[in-house]
């Protein structure tokens, strides 16, 4: 799905503006921040465990916000069946 700026993901997550290969700040920052590294010990992993890392973010965001989306289905269809 293309956006002004930007390509957004099925999550409508839009991320503008890296270049190809490239990690964006911000996704980076928060796989930090949720695996519970501060910076100096961040920055002294290997680039290889902060690419794990910011992939397992990426794939935990993925799953939550699939199963965000059911929750809302599974929602929609008992308003219908009591409405």
């Amino acid at each position: 799905m293309e956006t002004e700026g930007g390509k957004a993901n099925s999550a409508n997550i839009v991320v503008v503006g890296s270049l190809p290969g490239m990690v964006p700040f911000f996704d980076e920052h928060t796989a930090r921040r949720k695996a519970g590294y501060t910076l100096p010990e961040w920055r002294a992993l290997d680039w290889i465990d902060r690419a794990i890392e910011v992939a397992l973010f990426r794939l935990d965001s993925k799953i939550e916000a699939i199963m965000q989306e059911e929750a809302e289905e599974k929602s929609r269809q008992s308003m219908r069946r009591k409405g």
